[in-house]
């Protein structure tokens, strides 16, 4: 679900954003199998929590959430400490297909 407004499309839904672990700094992000969703064994549970979107550029290939800054909680802290580069894992928004088992 969104509305389009040129190149950008405003969705309706949510996706779930993946957070690096605070101490480790590993990304622990689900893959997807012919058995389902997996985590890779030994990993620790992942860290993610779920986010409006706000905008999406296909073109760019931006994607546009918004955070509250806060000194508390992987998502806050996270957001105050980013810089260029830095990395989430992302998942949706919700679709009615099956994603594909491999993306080029």
């Amino acid at each position: 679900m969104g509305r389009s407004t040129g190149s950008v499309v405003l969705r309706t839904d949510h996706v779930k954003l993946f957070f690096p672990h605070p101490g480790t700094g590993d990304l622990v992000f689900p893959t997807i199998t012919e058995k389902g969703r997996t985590i890779p064994e030994g990993s620790g549970d992942p860290l993610y929590w779920d986010y409006t979107v706000r905008a999406y550029d296909a073109e760019a290939h931006e994607l546009t959430i918004d955070f509250v800054v806060h000194d508390h909680g992987v998502a806050g802290v996270w957001a105050r400490d980013a810089q260029p580069g830095a990395e989430l894992g992302v998942l949706g928004p919700r679709t009615e297909a099956d994603p594909p088992l491999s993306v080029p």
